[in-house]
């Protein structure tokens, strides 16, 4: 959470607590699964799109721990899976775009589901990409 001071010339002054950007968090999730370390995300605020990037994380090989509003996310070292993956991305478009061409990587076959809005939105340019890659 950023935090903002005020202050004026008129009496009028504070501090204005600002939630954390869901758009970086889910970044910062997606970052910390590819990295070979243990990263700590502080201020996260915990939504259901972010629950289901954590989620899927986890079932790419992540250790994720939560307390509070500290996220807590030791990396792959391996694009290695044991077997394929389902990963439920609820609305999340976020999770669903970031991880596309990352699971592209991955050794498993890997199946994204969600709710049926979120395969409404468009998908066009990943579809472009794997016809053009003959892998669709």
């Amino acid at each position: 959470m950023s935090r903002i001071k005020i202050f004026s010339n008129n009496n009028l002054g504070g501090t204005i607590n600002l939630p954390a950007s869901k758009s970086i968090l889910h970044r910062l999730i997606v970052a910390s699964l590819l990295t070979c370390g243990t990263s700590i995300i502080n201020n996260a605020t915990i939504s259901d799109d972010i629950i289901a990037t954590l989620n899927a994380v986890k079932l790419l090989g992540a250790k994720v721990e939560i307390d509070g509003d500290t996220i807590k996310i030791t990396g792959i070292s391996s694009f290695e899976l044991k077997e394929d993956v389902v990963i439920d991305c609820g609305e999340s478009g976020s999770t669903l775009r970031f991880l596309i061409p990352i699971c592209t990587l991955f050794n498993r076959n890997i199946k994204f589901v969600g709710k049926e809005s979120l395969f409404v939105r468009p998908l066009d340019v990943y579809e472009e990409i794997f016809k053009n890659n003959n892998a669709v």
